[in-house]
């Protein structure tokens, strides 16, 4: 009975044989009140509800159970739970409120539930729910067959679908443990539906709960997806550390598991790192199909990724492409070193390849060189058609380029020296008078 009329059965007052050891402990520190006598607030009691003395012994298909509940409140629940899961999932729940001596059920429980033979107990569980001033929940239970972290009769009663059998229910690579109290759903093993199990997404860093598969958590090039498919690093951007990035290597066919940095894929000259680290295709000879090849631009300082064909870098007159045809360099304008531009050999049909700079392949008395210098033509002994040759006006300081300005000495015939005039004219004497003599 309620002695104090508080609205709380107290255990001092449900338990007769307490209440002079209590009101002698209280009197001890001198205080007056007791749990038989009201202190004026309803509903409260020095003793809160306690399962205490709890011994539970499984053998086989039985358990045995003891405890004792001391305290306050309205008695929601007392129930006692069995499990086995060895084959089929078999579960049995036992309701003890129906088996209390007394009226409020705070008293000492003993007993046994037991389940069919051959049925062997896995889990138990005891459940005490009692209300009161605020609610007060008591949970004990044992037996974790999957070794999951929850125990065979929680994930039966509680876990809606977890199979105690199995510690990752959805095989997701996450343990159900892990899955019921975080995030994920352990029933599900792609929680967010994006096409990646749990289980990777967590592993590696990704959010299990969003999808995330366009993103690139590594910066490597490839989407999260696309990793999780091919089965590369997706928090690592070189998952076999050959210095190139996973991308490069998805997208150019090399391995992306296997060190190949060394290796030439398209055999271009260029081993796949050194393609890594300019940019260019690493299983194409010509990157930017330009015509002009990887190993011939990046010798030549080319830009291996645009089309440069029609550019002319070392302006010589020139374009890269027709530097690659003649095996000129493009990035020299004077291939073979000689003086001559490479633009200019080419044009008077020189050779760019080859030190031709003292030849004087149009005979007018200056070297290839010095007709460049003079700015003649190399392939013309008179550049200005005035009828002396180039070398001649040159010597008698004329302009081989102008054709009102040429050598005009009394002793000249143009375009002849008068070493040869004079030889010529004695020549002609001397045939005159070895003939008249013939005739006399």
């Amino acid at each position: 009975m309620d002695i104090n009329s508080d609205g709380v059965m107290s255990m001092e007052e449900q338990f007769s044989d307490l209440a002079p050891k209590v009101t002698s402990y209280c009197a001890g520190y001198q205080h007056s009140q007791h749990p038989r006598q009201y202190d004026g607030i309803a509903g409260h009691s020095i003793i809160p509800p306690a399962l205490t003395s709890l011994l539970l012994s499984s053998s086989a298909n039985v358990l045995t159970y003891s405890f004792n509940l001391y305290g306050n409140g309205n008695i929601e629940t007392i129930n006692m739970s069995v499990c086995s899961v060895d084959s089929d999932i078999i579960v049995k729940t036992e309701d003890l409120k129906n088996n209390t001596s007394t009226s409020h059920g705070f008293e000492h429980y003993s007993g046994s539930i037991e389940l069919d033979p051959g049925e062997d107990i896995t889990s138990y569980e005891i459940l005490v729910e009692i209300n009161g001033y605020s609610k007060k929940i008591f949970r004990e239970s044992y037996g974790d067959t999957d070794l999951d972290g929850l125990t065979d009769i929680f994930e039966i009663l509680q876990g809606n679908g977890i199979d105690p059998r199995l510690n990752d229910t959805d095989f997701d690579g996450l343990n159900d443990y892990v899955e019921y109290y975080g995030n994920t759903n352990p029933l599900i093993n792609d929680t967010d539906n994006d096409g990646m199990l749990d289980g990777y997404e967590v592993e590696n860093g990704l959010n299990p709960i969003s999808d995330d598969t366009e993103l690139d958590l590594d910066g490597d090039g490839l989407g999260n997806f696309i990793e999780h498919q091919i089965g590369s690093y997706v928090n690592d951007a070189d998952t076999d550390n050959d210095g190139m990035l996973d991308g490069y290597e998805y997208f150019n066919d090399l391995e992306i598991f296997i060190m190949d940095e060394d290796l030439d894929k398209d055999e271009d000259g260029l081993i796949n790192l050194l393609e890594s680290q300019i940019g260019s295709s690493a299983n194409n000879t010509d990157s930017d199909e330009d015509t002009m090849p990887d190993f011939w631009e990046y010798h030549n300082n080319l830009d291996l990724i645009n089309d440069d064909t029609n550019q002319d870098y070392d302006s010589d007159d020139l374009i890269n492409l027709i530097e690659y045809q003649l095996g000129t360099y493009a990035n020299n304008s004077d291939s073979e070193g000689d003086g001559m531009p490479d633009g200019w050999e080419i044009e008077y049909s020189l050779n760019p390849l080859i030190d031709d700079s003292s030849l004087d392949f149009d005979n007018d008395k200056l070297s290839n060189l010095q007709e460049y210098f003079w700015n003649t033509e190399a392939d013309n002994p008179d550049t200005d058609g005035d009828g002396w040759k180039d070398g001649t006006e040159v010597k008698y300081g004329t302009n081989p380029l102008d054709p009102d300005y040429y050598p005009d000495p009394p002793n000249k015939i143009p375009g002849y020296d008068i070493y040869i005039i004079f030889t010529s004219l004695l020549i002609g004497l001397s045939y005159v008078v070895i003939k008249i003599r013939i005739r006399k």
